[in-house]
């Protein structure tokens, strides 16, 4: 899984340790009481005396077993089912009516899942989900995975049609934080069958204190309201969650999420809580044979190393050289040896002058033994991509160290949502603020390689343990061997040019070339692969130990213009004419001694050539397409545009006429006629709003483009605005309050940041109250970010109006606008990369924060 690079907010902490559970309150629809020595001290709301007399006539029966929990399930006389468990020195009685049917009641777990036997986590996920979806009816069921900081990714799923896909989406950890985590552990199952307010614990005895009395075994406890409003925002009306726990460890949860609410009822809680058995043990099977045949495969390629060790007793030629490298066994793609004052290297390594780098820190910084990095642990940036390290000192006397190198991964993380939600205080206590919005938010990771696993650790130092026993020798006694024969391979080069040909041979893809390089070698051709030979009409052994510019020369190359040429070169091929390439560059081998690095240097280089032609037909077709496409949106727009401008002649002429008439009929008392005229006036006027804001809205936010992006002072364009808006302000009576913190410049497009801003605070003042107040503040967060909020004092929105707003024409009041402002607001921070949140209660107001990248500098 990809690691991500978010870091969350220093209220994460306590936000972990919040207790979130709703203590003393249950879920709508279940009754609940609870005893003491046989005496009833608490009882939820809405329990009877009817309800108590019977509860009492349960407590002494003893009922069945059915997980491996505290709980016991007891039928009483009247054919009522009651879930009985003991905690703390209490015990619990729950029960519901269960008037209406709920489509888990008549289903029995019968070991299904126990029996599940896949070797891939991946597939059991799937495979639980089937199942799931098979036997219960729920609009989405997933399989969430957690990671080391405790986000979660989705890795499998079932949806009902028209439900909107969470598969691949990561979700941050304040999501489930460390208290609802850790109540897993005591009820593998949570059922939540309503969203509905919860009801209060009643407790009677003045000596009982309700603090005392530990819920958390209980099937119907009530969760965090922050929780419930989470769900309510993500459009869940009830969920359930199973845990999947693997070696006492959360691994996971099997999730459902419905979109009404579901009937309370004990059957469900007992099919799930047998469930959670079968699914633990069915993940904790995938999980244990996956790893098993890892390490099966690895162990393989170690026990192919140490043949090749028996065989060839030679160190350098197997550790380093061989198809059997040690790179090679651990998912590496390049190698350094620094021995003494030499270094030689195979693969994607780091420049010369950062390989003298590395062996200084190596040398002076770094005690024997093995490290794992997936980033560089050098404060100096290295080349060619490399990111991640597994580093082995060998030896301190004399100096020996292995590294193994891996790529960089380019990758992306997609969010359920933008993950560095705001935190709010309430009560003296930082917390997480539900999220309004989960519309995916990319991430993009870079600088980090493939993380190392437990198998590819154990293979390398298994590898180097099992060559020191065959060998029996020591650590510095095997760098000896390593120093040795890594100079009998630059004596001979045999083995080297070997290794040259073995790796060009195996690409068949396009044509390869390795050349020798250094201060007794000048370019010569040490291997050509078959697509080479057949593509120049050539032989293997026709140009070896000839210079490249002779074989250069030779197939009518350019060689001096194309090496390190970004552009694309064309050659004329034997079999397929002339052809459009790329020319990639690739390290075999590097040896060179620190003290005369130039004189002593010995390089073996890979020139491959990539066929782009028919990449780049397609690519200039599309270009085409997409010019084609931009001449005719521009006339269509050009053509809309002049359609409004047509328009506002007549709308304008409409309108004058309207206001005389209105005026006319006023004085003669002519009320009838008057209203007419008012409601045509007020049609015409919406009907110029649409032409004027469509109008802006083409001109503006098709306009949004990068090259018109520069960086622009917050605080003055705030200020600015506040100014132009002021009259507007005045005439509604509203004030306007700014809350500026330092001036903080962003990268932005101008007149876009600035028209959203218009449409926000003219929006803040129409929609106010009269004698209210807008408040406009900036806020710079820990992670780089420049947010703007507009708080209003109005009437608010509800959930529904919230979800529409930022639809073009939609209008919630009969005030003058068109319904566009807010559309146009979104689209134009979406267009800037910016990000757009509304959060809004009704008869409260409404508040909206647009964010953006800021610059690492102050303005001025």
């Amino acid at each position: 899984m990809v690691t991500s690079n978010v870091r969350y907010a220093k209220e994460f902490e306590q936000c972990e340790q919040e207790n979130l559970r709703q203590t003393g309150a249950f879920q709508y629809g279940m009754h609940v009481l609870v005893f003491k020595e046989n005496q009833m001290v608490g009882f939820s709301e809405g329990v009877d005396e009817k309800l108590k007399a019977r509860a009492q006539a349960v407590l002494p029966l003893t009922g069945e077993k059915f997980a491996d929990g505290p709980h016991e399930i007891i039928k009483d006389s009247s054919g009522g089912l009651w879930l009985k468990h003991n905690n703390n020195g209490y015990t619990f009685l729950e029960f519901s009516e269960n008037k209406n049917a709920n489509p888990i009641v008549d289903k029995q777990y019968l070991n299904e899942l126990d029996n599940l036997d896949v070797a891939n986590v991946w597939k059991c996920a799937d495979h639980v989900c089937q199942f799931v979806a098979d036997n219960i009816d729920a609009e989405r069921i997933m399989i969430y995975q957690f990671h080391e900081d405790w986000s979660g990714e989705v890795i499998s799923e079932r949806i009902a049609e028209g439900t909107e896909s969470f598969l691949g989406l990561r979700y941050p950890p304040t999501d489930i934080p460390k208290i609802a985590r850790n109540l897993y552990f005591a009820l593998k199952t949570r059922h939540l069958f309503n969203v509905e307010p919860a009801t209060a614990l009643v407790v009677e005895p003045e000596n009982i204190d309700a603090k005392d009395i530990d819920l958390s075994f209980c099937l119907s406890r009530s969760i965090s309201p922050f929780h419930i409003e989470y769900l309510k925002n993500m459009g869940s009306a009830s969920t359930l969650s199973c845990a999947i726990i693997v070696e006492d460890k959360l691994w996971g949860l099997l999730s459902l999420h419905f979109a009404e609410k579901r009937t309370v009822d004990i059957n469900e809680f007992v099919y799930f809580q047998q469930m959670a058995s079968g699914l633990n043990k069915a993940f904790e099977r995938a999980i244990h044979e996956q790893q098993k045949i890892m390490t099966m495969r690895s162990q393989n390629a170690v026990n192919r190393l140490m043949q090749k060790v028996e065989e060839e007793v030679e160190p350098f030629q197997t550790l380093i050289l061989s198809d059997v490298a040690l790179h090679k066994l651990s998912g590496g793609q390049g190698i350094s040896l620094f021995i003494g004052n030499e270094i030689s290297s195979l693969g994607n390594i780091p420049k010369q002058n950062e390989l003298l780098k590395m062996r200084d820190h190596l040398a002076n910084g770094f005690e024997v033994g093995c490290y794992f990095y997936e980033q560089s642990p050098f404060a100096f940036k290295l080349s060619n991509n490399v990111a991640g390290m597994a580093i082995y000192i060998l030896s301190n006397a004399p100096f020996c160290a292995i590294v193994i190198y891996r790529k960089g991964l380019n990758q992306t993380v997609t969010w359920g949502g933008d993950p560095r939600h705001y935190a709010q205080e309430e009560d003296g206590v930082l917390r997480y603020t539900p999220r309004q919005s989960f519309n995916k938010w990319v991430e993009n990771v870079e600088g980090r390689s493939a993380p190392w696993s437990v198998q590819h650790k154990e293979a390398i130092e298994k590898a180097f343990e099992g060559v020191k026993a065959f060998l029996e020798v020591d650590n510095p006694e095997l760098a000896i061997l390593l120093r040795s024969g890594m100079r009998r391979a630059l004596k001979k080069r045999e083995n080297l040019r070997s290794v040259a040909t073995d790796v060009i041979d195996s690409i068949t893809s396009g044509i390869a070339i390795g050349i020798e390089q250094g201060a007794t070698s000048s370019n010569a051709v040490v291997a050509i692969n078959n697509v080479t030979a057949e593509s120049f009409n050539i032989s293997h052994s026709d140009f070896l130990g000839a210079s490249f510019d002779e074989f250069s020369n030779s197939i009518g190359l350019d060689w001096d213009k194309s090496v390190g040429a970004d552009n694309p070169i064309t050659i004329n091929t034997a079999i397929n004419g002339i052809r459009d390439v790329t020319v990639r560059q690739g390290l075999l081998f590097e040896y060179f001694d620190i003290a005369c690095p130039k004189e002593s240097l010995m390089r073996l280089v890979i020139y491959e050539f990539i066929d782009i032609t028919e990449a780049t037909r397609i690519k200039n077709s599309l270009i085409a397409a997409r010019e084609k496409a931009i001449t005719e949106n521009n006339l269509r727009n050009e053509m809309m545009a002049k359609l409004f401008h047509e328009l506002k002649t007549p709308l304008h002429g409409l309108l004058g006429l309207s206001d005389i008439m209105r005026k006319r009929f006023e004085v003669n008392d002519d009320f009838k006629n008057k209203a007419l005229m008012d409601s045509l006036h007020q049609s015409a006027s919406l009907m110029r709003d649409v032409v004027e804001y469509s109008l802006k809205s083409s001109s503006l936010v098709d306009t949004v483009d990068e090259r018109n992006f520069r960086r622009l002072s917050i605080n003055k364009l705030i200020k600015e605005i506040a100014t132009l808006v002021q009259p507007l302000a005045d005439k509604k009576q509203v004030s306007i309050d700014t809350e500026l913190g330092s001036d903080i410049c962003v990268n932005i497009e101008p007149r876009g940041i600035r028209q959203v801003l218009i449409n926000l605070i003219e929006n803040a003042i129409k929609y106010n109250i009269e004698g209210g107040s807008v408040k406009i503040s900036t806020e710079l967060s820990d992670y780089g970010r420049m947010s703007i909020v507009v708080e209003d004092t109005g009437n608010g929105m509800t959930t529904e109006q919230i979800n529409k707003c930022t639809q073009p024409y939609q209008r919630f009041s009969n005030l003058d606008g068109s319904g566009l402002g807010l559309s146009i607001a979104e689209a134009l921070m979406r267009n800037m990369g910016g990000q757009f949140e509304i959060s809004s209660k009704v008869g409260v107001g409404t508040k909206i924060t647009v964010s953006m990248g800021a610059e690492s500098d102050i303005a001025a």
